[in-house]
């Protein structure tokens, strides 16, 4: 019983992928100037143990370009680098203002 429901997952999972890509192969062949195609970069797993979309390598080579997760891995990286310092920087002017209107208060008085 186990086999069986172990090999209708394992089909069900082979016709959803091949769904999919019919879909995926429908849009690039209709797009008329661009297409722009979303979704997940990784599809699961633990950071560093990622599984990743196995879609985006099929999409990079259709356009002529080099799929490489550790080139996004490392865009990521420096998304999320300079997210933290624009918070900082927010953070830093926003104590400026209050020190400055602390300061303009003062000298009114």
């Amino acid at each position: 019983m186990f086999e069986y429901i172990s090999t209708h997952f394992e089909w069900q999972s082979r016709m959803m992928v091949e769904e999919r890509k019919r879909l995926l192969f429908v849009s690039m062949t209709r797009a008329r100037d661009e297409l722009i195609i979303t979704g997940q970069f990784v599809s699961h797993g633990k950071r560093g143990e990622y599984t990743y979309n196995q879609f985006l390598e099929a999409a990079y080579e259709c356009v002529g370009q080099h799929f490489s997760p550790e080139d996004v891995e490392k865009m990521r990286k420096e998304r999320d680098e300079k997210k933290k310092a624009e918070k900082l920087l927010q953070k830093a002017k926003e104590e400026a203002d209050n020190l400055s209107a602390k300061i303009d208060i003062s000298s009114v008085s």
